[in-house]
């Protein structure tokens, strides 16, 4: 194994002094870095934890938000448009009046009951 360091240690002993000097000035200069200081104090040693379990709890809210919203109703809506047309198309060819301004659908049931 190649050592990096001088048979004095002088390296090591150059890195554990840049090492303290960055903390002290980290320490010292009045300026807080940390946006989530109040977990630290919260929830200590779990804060990794407990910030990971967070974000993926809002991730898959926002994920179903927008299944909910946004895909489902599309998609819902043309399935209504396709059963429809594909509805008209079948009453077209077997000639079958159906009411002016009327929904299919309702067409159709009232075609059902009058068979039954």
């Amino acid at each position: 194994m190649v050592s990096s360091s001088a048979p004095d240690g002088s390296v090591t002993k150059a890195l554990q002094g840049l090492t303290a000097l960055a903390e002290a000035m980290r320490d010292n200069s009045g300026v807080d870095t940390s946006a989530f200081g109040w977990m630290d104090s919260v929830f200590g040693k779990w804060k990794l934890m407990i910030s990971s379990v967070l974000i993926s709890l809002i991730t898959a809210t926002s994920l179903l938000a927008v299944c909910g919203c946004c895909c489902i109703p599309c998609i819902r809506g043309l399935s209504i448009k396709l059963i429809e047309t594909g509805m008209t198309r079948v009453m077209v060819a077997k000639d079958v009046p159906w009411e002016e301004g009327g929904s299919l659908l309702d067409d159709l049931a009232d075609m059902e009951e009058s068979n039954f």
